[in-house]
């Protein structure tokens, strides 16, 4: 059996925090403040019994020693849990996020299309993040699986306090903040931090980022084009993903319209499955003939909503372009 692990809770007469350790990153949940200072660890498994909106209603804690043992009492409101912990020790608060924050809406406003092509393949660590860019007055965020590439660019106002440089935010933890609202963030030397109403975050860059300048340069620049509601294509890619997986979906487009047959391996001795349909599009160049996954696919067009998106053909045997506005995709 694997050792257990521990979060800390660090009290102090200025209020404290509760510290839970992530894989890649570490939040902070603020506490009210108590008659002295100590620190404790309690088993993660105790600390999961509280739900999460007790922990940011800024709870109070105690710790309470009785020989070898000790107690922390954590209270919100009229409910209360009692976990064992480790005997504490005088320790200081850690110290406050200091510095320049930006809004946490110059990343929420633009990154769904984004987020929904992060890896989450842990043996491709490099992978699993958000690349977040700033420089000469825009912001870029890109993700990539290996398999697709999804990049967001936008203005960044002029009083908006970002420094110009780049980071890897690891993509738990873009999902934790895709979550929250109301918070800011910033990047620091060693990664990325993120604060809200009672609580913080602190995250380690994930280095090794891979280059993905080559891929994105040919992209948008189809030699034919096909423009549609993305949420129109999203759904007859779901509704013709058959068979079982893996499924492939053939995209021909031409004369103003887009025809879709979908295919998946069949079970044994039956007939490979398949389904078509046909969609009005706006279609100018070459007519096109591509083969992708709709798995891959799907997520990202799903993500994008309502908003119409142009499918770009660069050429034989070339990766499917996407763009809708300042985002575009390549399904490679």
């Amino acid at each position: 059996m694997s050792a257990p692990t521990y979060d800390t809770i660090v009290a102090s007469p200025s209020g404290g925090w509760l510290c839970q350790q992530h894989g890649a990153y570490r939040l902070w949940w603020q506490l009210a403040a108590t008659a002295d200072g100590w620190i404790a660890q309690v088993e993660r498994q105790a600390l999961a019994s509280v739900p999460a909106v007790a922990l940011a209603s800024v709870p109070a804690v105690a710790l309470e020693r009785s020989g070898a043992t000790a107690t922390v009492t954590l209270s919100a409101g009229r409910s209360s849990w009692q976990l064992a912990a480790t005997d504490g020790w005088p320790q200081p608060t850690p110290p406050q996020p200091e510095g320049v924050w930006a809004d946490g809406r110059l990343l929420s406003a633009s990154w769904k299309p984004v987020l929904a092509c992060m890896s989450t393949d842990r043996s491709r660590y490099a992978m699993c993040g958000l690349e977040v860019s700033a420089g000469n007055g825009q912001l870029q965020l890109t993700s990539t699986d290996g398999y697709r590439l999804s990049v967001a660019r936008c203005p960044l106002p002029a009083d908006a306090a970002v420094a110009d440089g780049s980071g890897v935010l690891a993509a738990d933890a873009a999902r934790w903040l895709a979550k929250q609202k109301g918070w800011r963030w910033r990047q620091t030397a060693t990664g990325f931090e993120a604060a809200g109403d009672g609580w913080r975050l602190a995250a380690e860059a994930v280095l090794g980022y891979p280059d993905y300048r080559r891929i994105l340069a040919a992209a948008g620049n189809g030699i034919g084009r096909c423009t549609l509601a993305a949420d129109a294509l999203a759904a007859a890619a779901k509704t013709l993903t058959v068979g079982k997986a893996p499924h492939r979906l053939r995209l021909d487009w031409g004369g103003g319209q887009l025809q879709l047959t979908g295919r998946g391996l069949a079970p044994a001795r039956q007939a490979q499955p398949t389904a078509a349909a046909t969609l009005a599009a706006d279609t100018d160049g070459a007519a096109a003939t591509l083969l992708v996954d709709p798995d891959l696919l799907r997520p990202m067009l799903a993500a994008l909503g309502k908003t119409e998106c142009t499918l770009h053909y660069v050429g034989p045997n070339q990766p499917l372009s996407v763009t809708a506005g300042d985002w575009t995709g390549i399904l490679m």
